[in-house]
């Protein structure tokens, strides 16, 4: 069992690196003197995507879904809109779990599998 968990460890370390962050194209350039347009708009929604992301553990949860992709070839994230939260909540589900059948006609599934 031992060499099985280095050899996903391994695998997830080269697929994720040692950092992740959200980055909106255009937002790098919102400090200069002389912004282009559109950049200012961006670095705020970038800064609050990743206001978003640290409320939701999102790099918990992409370590969680990248972890089944390479043990089972598949993961699932749900998004969805959270009334009490009043934003989007992320959840990740095991790609053969029957969990997710509470989910409404306003959830977003996404699938991701490994080829």
């Amino acid at each position: 069992m031992g060499d099985a968990a280095n050899l996903v460890d391994t695998a997830l370390g080269y697929l994720l690196g040692s950092d992740q962050q959200i980055m909106v194209a255009g937002a790098e350039h919102a400090d200069e003197e002389a912004p282009e347009p559109g950049s200012t708009q961006a670095a705020t929604v970038q800064e609050r995507l990743r206001k978003w992301a640290e409320k939701e553990l999102l790099t918990l949860r992409v370590q969680q879904a990248e972890r089944n992709a390479v043990l089972l070839g598949d993961s699932v994230y749900v998004l969805a809109w959270n009334p009490e939260k009043q934003r989007p909540t992320l959840r990740v589900y095991d790609p053969g779990s029957s969990s997710r059948s509470g989910t409404t006609s306003r959830t977003a599934i996404f699938r991701r599998g490994c080829t």
